[in-house]
């Protein structure tokens, strides 16, 4: 708004005000303006960014008016980059120019208000796999009760640091195990694992028995009989291993029968003409836990 008016264009102050008589004087008059409401408000808005390797920083809102060909412009600082540098307090900086590109932010009366950044996990879902990634490296987690929809499919090589197999398994009750990478078998602390061998008729029991052997590797993607010991089976990991659904296993087979691995959540239906055995995961229709 008009303040008054200056003798001179650009004078730091009115030297006569608006509607003042004058007499007998020859004066050129500049009108003398200032900002009718001159208040910007600035904040910092808080944000957890999932981990990328990048640094970043809290964007700035910013609310308030100018005038016309007026500029605002807008940083903030600190930056997070890592999960390890926590939580960190954000402000943010105005710079004000008017049209002429002067820098006029002292015009201007700045409320600001800080927010607060920090870093998280990245997580990434495939199936029942979750890829967890920081400046640490990736780690894996198996669901091994997933039941969801979503096949567990790995067409690209993914190097992870560890691999945790979150299920809770029935001690010295027989299950199986599939994963998409190669470990010793010693280095499996929980379970005794073992290859197949081959499928035999119990006369006795009246049933099929399932065969197995040793091992001294589980390869990827090939199918496994597991035999627990602890509730919780772990993998230790020197190093790093690779994850690939697609990576070509062993053969589980005698000719006659194929032991067969999934990385998807399946319902069978009973077919006397197409049969499939399965090892029990509970008690039911008269199979014991862990039965073939």
């Amino acid at each position: 708004t008009q303040e008054g008016w200056s003798t001179s264009d650009g004078s730091g102050s009115a030297e006569y005000s608006v509607g003042q008589s004058v007499s007998n004087v020859s004066l050129n008059l500049y009108p003398h303006w200032v900002l009718k409401n001159n208040t910007i408000a600035v904040k910092a808005v808080s944000a957890e960014f999932p981990y990328d390797a990048k640094p970043h920083a809290a964007e700035c809102s910013v609310e308030g008016e100018v005038p016309e060909g007026f500029s605002i412009s807008s940083s903030s600082s600190p930056s997070v980059q890592n999960v390890s540098d926590g939580k960190k307090t954000a402000s943010c900086t105005l710079i004000i120019k008017d049209e002429t590109g002067a820098d006029v932010t002292e015009s201007f009366t700045i409320i600001s208000s800080k927010g607060s950044i920090s870093i998280k996990v990245a997580e990434t879902t495939i199936g029942a796999l979750t890829i967890l990634t920081d400046e640490n490296g990736k780690r894996a987690v198996i669901n091994g009760n997933y039941a969801g929809n979503d096949e567990t499919e790995i067409t690209s090589n993914i190097v992870v640091n560890s691999v945790t197999l979150d299920r809770t398994f029935n001690k010295n009750k027989i299950s199986t195990l599939y994963v998409p990478f190669e470990i010793d078998a010693n280095a499996i602390d929980g379970a005794s694992v073992y290859k197949f061998k081959t499928v035999v008729w119990n006369e006795d029991e009246d049933r099929w028995k399932f065969k197995v052997a040793t091992t001294g590797t589980v390869k990827p993607n090939t199918p496994y009989v597991l035999l627990p010991s602890k509730e919780q089976v772990s993998f230790t990991i020197n190093g790093t291993v690779t994850l690939n659904t697609e990576t070509e296993g062993e053969e589980a087979s005698n000719g006659q029968w194929d032991f067969v691995g999934t990385y998807s959540y399946i319902s069978f239906v009973f077919d006397k003409d197409n049969p499939v055995y399965l090892f029990a995961n509970q008690e039911r229709d008269g199979a014991k836990l862990g039965q073939f």
